[in-house]
């Protein structure tokens, strides 16, 4: 069993169609208008180290964020997102808010990029415990974000987040 103090807790998912000038803008980012996919507020008996988050709106959009509620640190293994096609976030450029230094076990993990926020985005759901995984990992801090570029507009609907 994973460490549940590591697993994702109080989140938000949401999209955006605004262009963003860079993801590591962080001024251009907050500007955009996000719309709310899922939120999810933890207790000791509903985390998981895999979530589910359904769009119900099914909104169609160009970035998914994942944004800490509150003050924690954002690890994630791997983030899917999906609408009328397989996983359209894999290998899609990424960024997040802050960076720990980059935590992997797995041979060749860091090839998407030197950033730890594209090993989120790196297809590789064979390890689901966050301790064996290639992980995307940020300081604790407040109001942590993660965000893909979808590279175009999509229909969201589902986003599976792992860790």
């Amino acid at each position: 069993d994973p460490d549940m103090s590591d697993l994702l807790q109080n989140f938000v998912v949401d999209v955006t169609t605004d262009v963003i000038g860079a993801l590591d803008d962080q001024m251009s980012v907050e500007s955009a208008h996000w719309q709310i996919c899922s939120r999810f507020t933890s207790s000791e008996t509903n985390i998981q180290p895999i979530r589910k988050e359904y769009c119900r709106s099914r909104p169609v959009a160009r970035y998914v964020r994942v944004k800490i509620i509150g003050s924690a640190k954002l690890t994630l293994c791997e983030v899917e997102v999906f609408g009328e096609s397989a996983n359209i976030a894999k290998l899609k450029p990424a960024e997040q808010s802050s960076e720990a230094k980059v935590q992997s076990t797995i041979a060749n993990a860091v090839s998407i990029g030197e950033t730890g926020a594209g090993l989120a985005v790196d297809g590789n759901t064979d390890q689901l415990d966050i301790a064996e995984c290639a992980t995307s990992s940020t300081t604790v801090q407040s109001n942590l974000t993660w965000a893909v570029d979808l590279r175009g507009d999509f229909l969201i609907e589902e986003v599976f987040i792992y860790g």
